[in-house]
């Protein structure tokens, strides 16, 4: 399966069309014609620069799309990939990286860097390399030099950069650190391969050998040069989405794991909302003309088609239930596989992987499923075919309900059923109308008590779907609706797991 994550919700970044993001923008244009100028005419081959409002110190560059570089989808792991949505290739910066630099020249260098790599991609070299970082490196100092600034402190830069790397690698090997449990047994935390990351990149002292080299080139020329004052007022902005709002106004960082979920549920009930059919088929239908960009492939004009037809019959095939951005369903389907993380770790804490999580997260899926029977029994569910099927919110209590029921299975001993006095107003329910056909004495009633009984047991198994059979509810088109994801059919596990993340790095070889 392929997840194509949305590039601005993922790394928090402030869109270019916005006032601030226009700002963004021009700032660090200004430093890219006052760096590679002589290089690069940026009026004919434009570049977006973006600020991504994270702390961790980091900047990439990311080429024009190309759809025949898109990961291979042929395995049973998930591949999570972020596709640049621009026509021309992005630069961004982190805050985490700005609030680093002291200096101008310090984020030149960073700056300088990065436009080597696009330099690079004009002359037609397509991977990242040491080597290609080590020309980063030292053309990044040349960068530097050419615009009147201070090179020395593109070692200052280098070295924050390393002690944070080292840093993180502490912490890290600290948390792999084996905890002896029950039976004498070694536990090992996973962790971030910081080293995985940084594979494409040379290590710190060679990094550092490789500056001073070019440094020592240029002393007789920069000895009497100062650091450039930086003015940050065009780069003190804050990325905000209906997401953090929410979290935020209910603490969500001060709860509990499961806790935690609640929220999120909540949080769905919030931001989910009814759109008009004709905005959201005027968007979408822009949205497949910028991605088509005159390429005219086979898979955007058969969308194009679709959603034309579906229009000229007054949009019959479009559902009319309350609908969540995409990229939220991605954003909100991430914090809470990193919830079932958070169980994990309670669970080892305690010694018991039984008690107390198990016995939480037993009541929380009766919440869950409480949850998404309201909503199906309010608003609905999406027909297969609806063009908006994916969008719609009430697939996400279906998700949350998955993703905990199979992680709950996973450490069940006994196979024992759920208690008979936990059960879910769908279960009860389902339970009344059963002992109303029981007792009925007319038939009116009895065929009115079997309709209500069928109307519910549909309900319930949207609700709980968590295997694929029904190709309209199914488990796996459930986890579709997150982000467009391609599934395989052929040769599927009879329970497939909830998709993992790769280990990081494997996907990102843009990183600094």
């Amino acid at each position: 399966m392929l997840i194509e994550e949305d590039l601005f919700v993922k790394h928090r970044i402030i869109h270019p069309d916005t006032p601030a993001g226009q700002k963004i923008h021009a700032f660090f244009l200004a430093r890219a014609k006052a760096l590679a100028g002589r290089y690069i005419d940026f009026d004919k081959t434009p570049v977006t620069f973006l600020l991504s409002d994270t702390d961790e110190p980091n900047a990439f560059f990311m080429p024009v799309y190309d759809p025949e570089k898109r990961p291979n989808d042929d395995s049973y792991y998930t591949i999570r990939y972020i596709k640049n949505p621009f026509p021309n290739p992005i630069i961004c910066f982190s805050r985490g990286l700005v609030d680093m630099a002291d200096n101008l020249d310090e984020l030149d260098f960073v700056e300088g860097h990065e436009l080597t790599h696009w330099l690079m991609r004009m002359k037609g070299i397509k991977h990242n390399s040491k080597g290609e970082e080590e020309v980063g490196d030292l053309h990044a100092v040349d960068l530097v030099y050419d615009a009147g600034g201070d090179p020395k402190q593109a070692l200052r830069m280098s070295d924050k950069i390393g002690a944070y790397i080292r840093q993180k690698e502490k912490d890290e090997k600290d948390r792999k650190k084996p905890r002896r449990r029950k039976g004498g047994h070694e536990e090992r935390e996973e962790g971030i391969d910081w080293s995985t990351i940084l594979d494409v990149h040379m290590t710190d002292a060679n990094r550092q050998a490789g500056i001073e080299a070019s440094l020592t080139r240029l002393s007789h020329l920069i000895d009497d040069r100062k650091a450039t004052p930086l003015d940050k007022s065009a780069l003190t902005v804050t990325y905000t989405d209906p997401i953090d709002d929410f979290l935020k106004a209910h603490n969500y960082q001060g709860k509990k794991a499961l806790g935690k979920l609640k929220i999120l549920v909540d949080c769905i009930d919030a931001i989910s909302g009814h759109v008009p059919p004709e905005e959201y088929f005027q968007a979408r239908m822009a949205q497949l003309n910028k991605e088509d960009r005159g390429r005219h492939d086979y898979e955007t004009a058969d969308r194009k088609k679709r959603l034309q037809e579906c229009i000229d019959a007054g949009y019959s095939n479009y559902y009319r239930g309350l609908t969540i951005p995409k990229k939220y369903q991605q954003k909100i389907a991430e914090l809470a596989e990193n919830i079932i993380a958070d169980v994990d770790v309670e669970r080892r804490i305690k010694g018991n992987q039984s008690k107390p999580a198990f016995v939480n997260a037993k009541h929380l899926t009766v919440y869950l499923l409480n949850k998404g029977y309201q909503h199906i029994g309010t608003h609905g569910h999406p027909a297969r075919d609806d063009l908006n099927y994916y969008d719609a919110s009430s697939i996400l209590y279906s998700y949350f309900y998955a993703l905990f029921r199979s992680h709950e299975r996973r450490y069940r001993k006994d196979g024992s059923k759920e208690p008979s006095a936990k059960l879910s107003q769908t279960e009860l329910d389902i339970q009344n109308q059963e002992q109303r056909i029981r007792i009925t004495k007319s038939a009116a009633t009895f065929i009115a008590a079997s309709e209500e009984l069928a109307r519910l047991k549909t309900i319930r198994s949207i609700t709980t779907s968590v295997r694929e059979g029904d190709p309209e509810n199914g488990y796996r088109e459930k986890l579709r609706n997150l982000s467009g994801l391609i599934t395989i059919s052929i040769g599927a596990p009879e329970e497939p797991p909830i998709y993992r993340t790769p280990k990081c790095g494997k996907h990102l070889p843009w990183e600094i």
